[in-house]
């Protein structure tokens, strides 16, 4: 959705290396948020924008109009993929991912492409288009791409741009949050565990901790059996701002 960063050249190169041509879109989409406010101030720096892809390994720029995405009406069809559709991000901002999954439907149809680069900070979102992929468009393969994160440990955003400097570098007990769970986790002890990591970001009243939790990575479970696979998920808000970010486990 624009304002690039680091993050998301780094899945520029990732195609550049894997792929023959790189395209890569720049649409604030939206249908996608639930909270027009925050459509409204999303960064918009296209411009900027242009000259940071014109150094990259980026071939081809696209983007599109409102009206080149939604020839029609902007209504979505609401989508039941499970637990990915139904709990976390998508019980905390509905329709959200129904819009994700419009806007998706029309890209990967306009572009259609072998291969697309997603980030593993949009977990959740990540698991979505894997599933939409697997219904709708087989033969587009998704390529996960690791968190790039700033030199203190936050995770790179479009929307880092509006916190504060003294938020930013608050915002890195995110990360350490994280890193402390995984580093003591003990299914038996799990919850206090996570109450006290809480109860520690929300100490000082700068963080306001909307969910810190341990899923199944595949299917989104909270109940994680032995031998599989999980992440440890949260969000935040801070100065208005509301920040994500997860590690495996």
């Amino acid at each position: 959705m624009g304002a690039l960063h680091s993050g998301h050249l780094s899945l520029i190169d990732l195609s550049a290396e894997k792929a023959n041509h790189t395209v890569c879109s720049i649409f604030v989409n939206p249908t996608q948020f639930n909270d027009p406010g925050d459509f409204n101030k999303y960064p918009r720096t296209i411009e900027r924008d242009k000259e940071v892809l014109m150094a990259s390994s980026c071939d081809i720029l696209f983007t599109p109009e409102i009206l080149d995405i939604y020839p029609g009406s902007q209504s979505t069809e609401v989508i039941d993929y499970g637990l990915i559709t139904s709990t976390l991000e998508a019980a905390l901002r509905p329709g959200h991912f129904d819009g994700v999954v419009a806007v998706l439907r029309r890209l990967f149809t306009i572009v259609n492409p072998d291969f697309a680069f997603f980030g593993e900070k949009d977990f959740q979102q990540l698991a979505l288009v894997k599933e939409l992929c697997k219904k709708e468009f087989q033969n587009i393969q998704i390529v996960s791409c690791p968190i790039i994160r700033e030199e203190s440990g936050l995770a790179m955003s479009s929307r880092n741009e509006r916190l504060s400097t003294e938020a930013r570098k608050r915002s890195a007990q995110l990360y350490q949050a994280l890193l402390q769970v995984k580093e003591n986790w003990s299914p038996p002890t799990q919850e206090s565990l996570i109450r006290r990591t809480i109860i520690k970001l929300e100490f000082d009243g700068q963080i306001e901790v909307e969910y810190l939790t341990v899923i199944d990575a595949e299917n989104f479970s909270k109940k994680v059996e032995k031998g599989k696979k999980a992440r440890i998920l949260i969000a935040a808000w801070m100065e208005g701002i509301r920040l994500i970010d997860n590690i495996p486990l």
